[in-house]
């Protein structure tokens, strides 16, 4: 009798270890950790499988994350609006913190990874020519028009302007970029 329930309990715990996720057995990561892996190309960033990384690729995973957040589970369904290879890659390769799912905090670290450290993006070069001009300052102003207008940009302009045009950090890119930008542009007219 003592021996079947030491085997029950070891067969427990055996089934247990087995059903555990390797991701969710090992520590989560910290954001310098993730940068420096992508950096190093240890972790992947083509999530829509296009050939090439930009910010489609976090838009991706923030589609993944919302429909998986919807309908839980490791099936995939024509309705997440992306293909099933898509779908596969996210699941198997884009947990990019360790976390144990695939989450909007992943997508963040691609952005992240894509505008400061993949394309060596300054804040406030909206046009991305490697300056601080007016001519971006007058985009941002365009942006702030066009927001104010009930206008919806596209998600390429939104995160252009979340990540470079928000240079005073405060979480929304105003009026206030706008002058910050053309201060940075007379300062560094007096420079030369």
């Amino acid at each position: 009798m003592k021996t079947r329930k030491i085997i029950i309990a070891i067969s427990a715990l055996a089934l247990a270890l087995t059903a555990t996720p390797v991701s969710a057995s090992a520590e989560k990561l910290s954001g310098e950790q993730v940068m420096s892996l992508l950096e190093s190309g240890e972790l992947p960033c083509d999530a829509d499988l296009s050939g090439e990384f930009d910010q489609n690729d976090a838009a991706v995973l923030l589609k993944f994350y919302a429909f998986h957040m919807l309908s839980p589970g490791d099936v995939y369904s024509p309705n997440y609006g992306i293909s099933e290879e898509v779908f596969d890659n996210i699941k198997s390769n884009f947990d990019l913190d360790g976390s144990g799912i695939v989450d909007s905090m992943d997508a963040a670290y691609l952005l992240e990874y894509y505008y400061f450290h993949y394309t060596n993006s300054v804040v406030g070069d909206l046009d991305g020519d490697g300056f601080v001009t007016a001519s971006d300052a007058s985009a941002v102003l365009e942006y702030y028009a066009d927001i104010q207008t009930g206008e919806e940009p596209g998600y390429s302009v939104k995160m252009d302007m979340q990540y470079l045009g928000d240079v005073d950090s405060d979480k929304k890119t105003d009026a206030a970029d706008a002058s910050a930008i053309l201060e940075i542009y007379a300062e560094n007219m007096t420079k030369e």
